[in-house]
């Protein structure tokens, strides 16, 4: 009897666990489904030309409906470009998750219509998440030496009050890539569709600081001091980016693109802090960059169309990054600032 007793006993507990371990499959099965189409970004792996910190997997699908609504193919060095040509690259657009697009369609992000603008430029983009302007100056060299534009480099940025200490990190050789899994278990289990949501939101819960990639510049602040120190680190750091555009012969452009909000009147706010905007705006003309304040055409976009350069119909209102209008908008001011340097 104790023998009965044991085995039915083994046999209960075995029947339980693979009844457990079939609603797990299957649960994960019905999610990844759910993952795929909802927000679906595959796999990055390093970059091994180390102009980016890493890319995406060649053709790497990525559907979104999370934040926008799009459904993209990114190309075989996977980078967000509708198309690659065989001849030389004249602007290399460099940025962060802005410039990366996933939010929209490929016909609607700032390279494409870069593209249309400026036919006789071939623009490619390698804007990629999480490089924000400390990551992009520190690959700036591997970046131009890799790709080669004739004319211009673009780089994105949706702050100009810069940290001090990721600026030193930056001068010093010291600024860390964005880290990649290329092999072992985390890399295959990004295959599955619902492991990536699921691992970012407990790892949202568990660090709740805000990344440096969403970090927006702080009002306008009448006894705010712009140091001594801070100018010349700021000089220091964007110095990199002239010498290396120097080095490579081509003009460097930053452009800003801020994010906005409404007030309780329905008026247009931007919260870029005009005194870190004044020294910024200085230094790059005292080395050479080209600077685009995106604020104004922002600002007549919204006046004559009233529509908001970010955000989306499945998010909160002019939150998150640049939709289909802010891309627009941002590529016909760089197109007309390039046309005009060059006077055409």
């Amino acid at each position: 009897m104790k023998l009965n007793l044991k085995d039915s006993s083994f046999k209960t507990t075995l029947i339980w666990f693979l009844k457990v371990l079939a609603a797990g499959i299957v649960s994960l099965a019905v999610l990844s489904v759910v993952a795929f189409f909802y927000s679906y970004t595959g796999i990055h792996t390093t970059n091994t030309t180390k102009a980016t910190d890493y890319t995406w997997l060649p053709y790497q699908r990525m559907n979104n409906m999370k934040e926008g609504f799009s459904f993209i193919k990114m190309d075989k060095n996977g980078f967000n470009n509708a198309e690659i040509r065989n001849d030389k690259i004249d602007i290399l657009l460099m940025g962060s998750s802005h410039m990366e697009a996933y939010q929209v369609n490929q016909n609607e992000n700032c390279s494409f219509i870069l593209n249309e603008l400026l036919p006789e430029y071939y623009t490619y983009n390698i804007g990629i998440s999480g490089h924000t302007i400390y990551r992009v100056a520190d690959n700036l060299d591997n970046a131009l030496n890799k790709y080669k534009p004739q004319k211009y480099v673009i780089i994105e940025t949706n702050t100009i009050q810069l940290d001090s200490f990721q600026m030193k990190k930056v001068l010093s050789g010291e600024s860390s890539a964005i880290k990649s899994y290329d092999s072992g278990v985390l890399f295959y289990l990004q295959k599955i569709p619902a492991f990536k949501p699921v691992y970012n939101q407990i790892d949202n819960w568990l660090n709740t600081k805000t990344s440096s990639e969403s970090f927006s510049d702080s009002p306008n602040i009448e006894n705010i001091v712009v140091g001594d120190e801070y100018k010349k680190t700021l000089f220091d750091f964007l110095s990199i980016i002239a010498s290396e555009s120097e080095n490579s012969r081509v003009t460097p452009v930053i452009v800003y693109a801020p994010n906005e909000t409404l007030s309780k009147d329905g008026s247009l706010v931007f919260r870029t802090n005009d005194k870190f905007l004044e020294v910024y705006k200085e230094t790059c003309e005292s080395l050479g960059i080209i600077f685009i304040d995106m604020s104004e055409p922002f600002a007549e976009m919204y006046s004559e169309e009233k529509k908001l350069a970010h955000g989306f119909p499945n998010t909160a209102v002019g939150v998150g990054h640049l939709n289909k209008y802010g891309h627009r908008t941002v590529a016909k001011t760089i197109a007309e600032k390039i046309c005009r340097s060059e006077g055409k």
